[in-house]
């Protein structure tokens, strides 16, 4: 995708811990107990499935999408 190249040429620290972290098996999640809001922009750089797959995988959550919104991306050059 467009971030992952312009990482590739131009490393950015943000940028490489958003795509590496957190490094948590879905499994683990269930661990948590206690009510989790998560909130996720309509134009998120994270798909839709991974936030859905972490949404499906907690006890007590609530999923918060802003209209409109991305994942507060900064202009990487």
């Amino acid at each position: 995708d467009k971030y992952s190249e312009i990482n590739s040429q131009s490393p950015d620290p943000l940028l490489t811990l958003m795509f590496t972290e957190p490094d948590i098996e879905p499994k683990m999640l269930h661990n948590i107990n206690i009510p989790v809001l998560i909130t996720v922009g309509e134009k998120d750089l994270i798909l839709p499935e991974e936030t859905r797959r972490i949404v499906d995988h907690l006890k007590d959550v609530k999923l918060v999408v802003l209209d409109g919104e991305d994942h507060g991306e900064r202009d990487f050059h």
